[in-house]
């Protein structure tokens, strides 16, 4: 996070901060959810061929 020449951040900056944070971390959940649903399927696909 950019500075100010002082070492202190603006009040904008302490607001965009975790703005950014929520943003990642909602990117994190949906690569998550993703996977999950991609293992279920694998899974399914296992458990149907060993029937």
């Amino acid at each position: 996070m950019p500075r100010q020449a002082d070492g202190t951040m603006t009040g904008a900056q302490c607001l965009v901060g975790p703005l950014d944070l929520y943003a990642v971390a909602g990117a994190i959940r949906l690569q998550l959810v993703t996977l999950q649903a991609q293992l279920r399927e694998e899974q399914a696909a296992t458990a149907a061929s060993s029937d």
